[in-house]
This record gives structure tokens, sequence and C-alpha cells, in this order.
């Protein structure tokens, strides 16, 4: 269930109700920019499925999705939406403080312009963006190219950091095995003395890997 509005009291009433018709391992999440995850998961059933989660726009080339965790949203919860996000292609983060992140025009261009790029070296083609509205498919149909080129992106999306988003993902974070950052960037977060960007567990060591 996401949830899209920004109404302090109504959100939290939409949320209160929902969690009563849906079914208790559902994920409710919200889009919200301000309001505090743990107030709007405060009347839910089950608070440790509710979580912040706000796709960057425009988000069909826009990889990063910000991912904002109330007080007791669960470890389960959180992989639950990675699994799913990282199945569209995206890539999480965790929102560095209470400002939510919002993309300049030259940052968006930017992205625009990797994800081009990215495109045009998955599928061995040429390709130009449209500025129209993008061509919608269903079960029903033969997928558009486009929708061919998108998956097989998505793969490619799957192995850069979460944190740069620039170098690929090439070291395990112990004691959890999650590989979601480069080496760089990891070493970063353990001199810091961060946890893992997915789990939020303290990282102990790190294992580099090296791709093939």
């Amino acid at each position: 269930m996401y949830l899209k509005t920004e109404v302090g009291e109504s959100i939290v009433l939409f949320c209160t109700g929902v969690s009563h018709l849906c079914k208790p391992d559902a994920v409710i999440a919200s889009n919200t920019l301000r309001l505090s995850i743990s107030d709007v998961a405060e009347r839910v059933i089950v608070k440790e499925r509710v979580i912040g989660l706000r796709f960057l726009f425009p988000v069909y080339y826009i990889p990063e999705v910000e991912i904002k965790l109330g007080s007791e949203t669960s470890a389960a919860t959180l992989e639950k939406v990675r699994v799913l996000l990282e199945r569209m292609g995206k890539t999480i983060f965790f929102r560095s403080g209470e400002e939510p992140l919002i993309l300049s025009e030259d940052q968006r261009e930017e992205r625009k312009n990797a994800r081009l790029e990215q495109i045009k070296i998955t599928s061995g083609v040429d390709f130009h963006l449209s500025n129209g509205i993008p061509t919608l498919s269903h079960k029903g149909n033969v997928a558009p190219v486009q929708d061919d080129i998108r998956r097989l992106n998505s793969v490619e999306i799957d192995h850069d950091c979460a944190i740069c988003l620039d170098r690929l993902r090439d070291c395990l974070l112990q004691p959890c095995h999650h590989m979601v950052t480069c080496y760089n960037c990891a070493s970063l977060l353990i001199n810091r003395r961060d946890g893992c960007p997915i789990c939020r567990q303290n990282i102990t060591e790190i294992i580099r890997v090296y791709h093939s």
C-alpha cells in the first residue's frame, strides 16, 4: 500500500483505516516529505510495517529512491521493500537528516544523460528520449522495445554503489553480508562508524569482491 499525501492528521487517520483493511504483512509506505514516519505509524496496526518511500522526480530515469524509517520499522519490512525496488531497477538510499533530497535541474539532467548512455551501451542501438507520454503496456500486448531496454538496463543499475551511484558494488559488509556499496564508500562508513545502508547493523569488517 503506497500513500501519496502530505496532510498531517489526514494521513495518520488514513493509515489507521488502511491498516485495519489490509493483510497484517502488507507494507504501508508513505511519500511524505516532512512528517515523521513514527507519527504516521502511531495508530497503525503492526507499526513495524510502516516506512517512508519517496521516488525522485522524474521517476522514469532517476534510479534513486529515498527511504525513511520509523522508530519501529522492522528489518523485514526494509528487506521486502529493497527487494521490490531492486526488481524495478531502483537503488535505495537513506535520508540524511530531516531535509528530503531535492535534485536540481543540473542534477536531473546529469542523471538523464547517464541513463541514456546506459541504455545505448546495454541495447547496442541508438536511442532518443521522447518528449511525449511514455508508451504503456500490459500483459495482453507485446511489450514495447523500450520495456525490453528498461529490463536489461535494470541489471546494470543493481550493480551501482547505493551511496556514490558511480562505482560498482565490490564488497561485502560483515556481519550482515549485504553487498550494496563500493569498497571506497564502505571504508567511509566503517571509519565513521555508520551502519549498513540496508539493515543498519554495525559494520565490523569489509570483504573486497573482484568482478570478472
